[in-house]
């Protein structure tokens, strides 16, 4: 269930298992409306009211952010993600960009009017570039995971070795006056 209060938090947003976004007052608890048109094809999975209230963005299962009118319920603009599912949705406070984060650690900004991706941001991951090449000690399932945090196998200009990645992550003190290497839990 994806949730979202109104600006002036009188209102909650919420989707559900049906995929449907309905409107609620929060003093009363009652059900205001339903906003139609989300329907069964798109699971919503991040829903963001617009600063003024008038605009509903929401992450769909379909890798798209659509916009949706909160009064008549039309559907104004889908903004599709290049790099996975969106799983989160924002507005800036002054409603000209709408964020979407992806499962795979990416966030698009898109300009709301025109639709057109104007940014896209990528963190580095934990272990990005670091060259996991002849590693012993760790099993293809610790490997897979390695990878998918961004480690490589293979040379390459961009990559790190192992030892290179360790010695960025310790405190400098550990290697200026013994320049000892550290393995696991013990020096040698």
């Amino acid at each position: 269930m994806a949730l979202t209060f109104s600006p002036d938090g009188t209102t909650l947003l919420s989707s559900n298992e049906q995929d449907l976004v309905t409107t609620w007052d929060v003093q009363s608890g009652d059900r205001l409306k339903t906003i139609p048109g989300t329907g069964d094809t798109y699971w919503l999975r991040s829903v963001a009211l617009s600063p003024d209230a008038s605009l509903l963005a929401t992450a769909s299962r379909d890798q798209t952010v659509k916009v949706w009118d909160v009064n008549s319920g039309e559907l104004l603009r889908t903004f599709p993600s290049r790099v996975g599912l969106i799983w989160s949705v924002a507005w800036s406070a002054d409603q000209r960009l709408l964020a979407g984060g992806t499962d795979e650690g990416t966030i698009m900004l898109w300009e709301q009017q025109t639709g057109q991706c104007l940014l896209t941001l990528q963190s580095e991951r934990p272990y990005e570039r670091m060259n996991i090449s002849g590693v012993t000690g760790i099993t293809e399932a610790q490997k897979a995971s390695l990878k998918a945090l961004g480690a490589i196998e293979g040379e390459g200009p961009l990559a790190d070795t192992f030892q290179q990645r360790r010695e960025k992550a310790l405190p400098k003190t550990l290697w200026r006056k013994s320049k000892r290497h550290v393995t696991g839990r013990h020096s040698k």
